[in-house]
């Protein structure tokens, strides 16, 4: 099914990121601890929560227990732990929370933390199940959709903010940021992009562990993006 036109926000971030250096493609952005990057790469998967072993836990508790048993559209079905979830832009409300320590057993800080980049167009050349929302996933009144056709319904002036704090005149930011696309089951490795982190030391050792991985050809070096992060929050390594 041909894709609706993508939006230029999208394509501002995607330009320098994506080979294709156009509009047109819809950016997709998970993110995982340095810590667990080996155990992906070992695996040649991102995996569901349903079926990862955690080397670090960067989720929150309170929140994982509520999407455990929310039901996305059937098909594809399960529940949301069945899927893998990327959001469609960065600095989201979740990587705030880990750069500000409000994830207690995350230990390491906004560094640590990797970009692994998709796009809805590599899903669907895999040939993989997905669904996606207007919304935060557990949110009573968040939409779900499986038609790429639907992607407007995303809103993607906020998506691409770096601030989205809810306000008097609009309340609902927030929960219209945290857009989610659901990749069902497991995402095999050959259907990312590669790979942002917050600064050269991390990419560099982001490409001392792909190098020990060399059956991965990634379309995308690894890219340095700390306008990904929230600047105010960024330590200075030791």
């Amino acid at each position: 099914m041909k894709l609706p036109p993508a939006r230029k926000a999208l394509g501002a971030t995607g330009k320098d990121i994506h080979p294709l250096g156009n509009d047109k493609n819809y950016l997709v952005l998970h993110i995982t601890p340095f810590e667990a990057l080996d155990s992906v790469l070992r695996s040649g998967y991102l995996l569901p929560k349903n079926q990862v072993v955690p080397v670090q836990d960067i989720s929150n508790p309170e929140i994982q227990n509520i999407r455990a048993g929310l039901k996305p559209p059937d098909p594809p079905g399960g529940t949301l732990h069945d899927y893998v979830p990327f959001y469609f832009g960065h600095h989201s409300p979740m990587l705030l929370q880990l750069a500000t320590g409000r994830i207690s057993h995350f230990k390491g800080d906004q560094r640590d933390i990797v970009y692994c980049i998709s796009s809805v167009q590599e899903v669907q050349r895999a040939g993989l199940a997905f669904t996606f929302t207007d919304g935060h996933g557990i949110v009573a009144f968040t939409r779900f959709f499986t038609d790429v056709n639907d992607l407007d319904q995303v809103d993607w002036s906020v998506v691409h903010q770096n601030y989205w704090q809810d306000t008097q005149m609009d309340n609902d930011r927030q929960r219209r940021k945290q857009a989610e696309f659901l990749v069902k089951d497991k995402l095999p490795l050959s259907a990312l992009l590669g790979f942002a982190v917050a600064d050269t030391d991390m990419q560099t050792a982001v490409n001392g562990l792909l190098a020990q991985y060399p059956q991965y050809t990634f379309q995308v070096p690894t890219k340095v993006r700390s306008d990904w992060y929230y600047e105010r929050h960024l330590t200075r390594r030791r």
